[in-house]
């Protein structure tokens, strides 16, 4: 009997070796529509953790399967990336994280929105292969940023009396999404809303100004979304930049400004060096500002950006106690953190606030850097830094090993908006596994993907333009 199933075995073998190539096909095809399931999964179950602040436990058993499922079909679990290290130490300093918090229904929607950062992480990662697969990647980063901005119109609690006031636009807006747990208005906190666009503003001016080089001819067949977008590429660029920028700036979010003025900066001195001269030109208007009408008022200014209706958070000095008592938090809790999404509960009990009073309302430490030390202890802050100098890396690598300009450009575009985010989170954070923290993970997969796959790129861009030149 067992030599019977060696020699069935062995021809089950050699089948598969004669027949590799078609094999590989089969793999392929079963990987392809694995992915379309997962993004599909993962799209639904972010849709359920947004209005319901859990994912079901049916969605995470799914997710497992698929895991098993590319396991089996690939003989992996994933491709390997540079951020591996980082995330799976993240994934490690969660359930520790969450065994010091002392209110789980604050720390579990953080838990849930972590793992499925991680998922869509890999996701993309297994995902993109090959340059169609990249574009189509790019058009649904620039799709992303027209349903953030739509979700914000229509769902944003929007403050009237910070910077200006324009009630002829506010009140025309209808709030058409209400019931956000733990929502104080029951929308989308508008700081929430203009540090995520920030994300995009940096990717659509990058690919509207690379667009006369757009042209994708040798991935555009038999694929309707890519042949709509290498003929309308500009004008759908455009319209998501408008689009984009007229809720950004509805958002008064200080932070947000200064990030995407930040990120602009530095995509504007990638396509022309001449913008560096915006440098000196800035630190001389900051020092006529300051002379003309004093730095202390210069700072209430800038740092007055968190809440909504104005209040004494937003203050220097509501600020500053802020942050000393997320510095006490990391002293007190270094290897654990005070548990992820429970920095107001801790702080009122432990660590209560003077100048904001007694019954503040501070959901967090207002620097992402402070608040990953808080949420996760020192491992936890140094995780997240390597995880964005892995990022950096990645960018860096990528672009001079790939030549097509347009393809620098979404690389380029993709590190600035991730640089705007950071400078938004010097004054203002989001917690790791925060809702809209999606897109930083779709950020991270994207550049892990081109790392990943950079030589195949390469080898696929030099086919082409050796195919067209001939």
């Amino acid at each position: 009997m067992v030599a019977y199933a060696m020699k069935i075995g062995k021809r089950v073998v050699t089948a598969v070796r004669r027949n590799s190539a078609g094999t590989r096909r089969v793999l392929r095809w079963m990987m392809k529509a694995l992915v379309g399931v997962e993004v599909c999964l993962l799209m639904l179950l972010y849709v359920v953790l947004v209005f319901s602040d859990r994912i079901p436990i049916a969605g995470l058993a799914a997710l497992c399967l698929i895991w098993i499922a590319r396991w089996v079909t690939t003989g992996t679990l994933s491709a390997r990336t540079p951020m591996d290290m980082p995330v799976l130490a993240i994934l490690i300093l969660v359930p520790v994280s969450l065994y010091a918090s002392v209110d789980w229904t604050l720390s579990l929607p953080k838990v849930y929105g972590i793992i499925l950062g991680v998922a869509l992480f890999y996701a993309l990662v297994n995902w993109i292969h090959t340059t169609r697969e990249v574009w189509l990647a790019a058009l649904l980063v620039v799709l992303t940023s027209v349903a953030f901005a739509l979700l914000g119109l229509v769902g944003t609690d929007w403050s009237e009396s910070k910077l200006f006031a324009l009630p002829q636009i506010y009140g025309r807006l209808p709030h058409l999404i209400r019931g956000i747990p733990r929502s104080l208005g029951g929308g989308f906190h508008p700081n929430g809303i203009g540090g995520t666009l920030i994300f995009f503003v940096p990717v659509l001016v990058s690919l509207l100004l690379a667009s006369r080089d757009l042209k994708c001819t040798q991935c555009v067949a038999n694929n309707l979304l890519l042949r709509v977008w290498r003929a309308w590429h500009p004008h759908i660029l455009a319209g998501c930049l408008l689009l984009t920028l007229f809720t950004l700036i509805l958002t008064k979010s200080r932070a947000s400004f200064i990030g995407v003025a930040v990120g602009l900066l530095a995509l504007g001195i990638w396509w022309d060096r001449r913008f560096l001269w915006a440098i000196p030109a800035t630190a001389l208007g900051l020092f006529v500002a300051v002379q003309v009408w004093g730095r202390e008022a210069l700072a209430e200014f800038a740092l007055r950006i968190d809440t909504v209706g104005g209040g004494i958070t937003g203050t220097i000095q509501g600020r500053m106690e802020v942050w000393q008592r997320a510095i006490y938090m990391i002293q007190d809790f270094p290897y654990t953190g005070i548990g992820i999404g429970t920095f107001d509960k801790v702080a009122n009990a432990m660590y209560p606030f003077f100048i904001l009073g007694p019954d503040a309302k501070v959901t967090h430490a207002h620097n992402t850097l402070l608040e990953a030390g808080v949420d996760l202890g020192i491992p936890g802050l140094v995780a997240y830094v390597a995880l964005l100098a892995c990022f950096a890396f990645a960018a860096w690598r990528v672009y001079h090993t790939l030549s097509d300009r347009p393809l620098q450009a979404l690389i380029v575009g993709l590190a600035c908006g991730m640089l705007a985010h950071q400078v938004f989170g010097l004054t203002d954070a989001f917690l790791l596994g925060t809702k809209p923290g999606m897109v930083m993970w779709a950020f991270l997969g994207l550049v892990a993907a081109l790392y990943v796959h950079r030589n195949s790129l390469r080898r696929e861009l030099e086919e082409g333009l050796s195919s067209e030149t001939s």
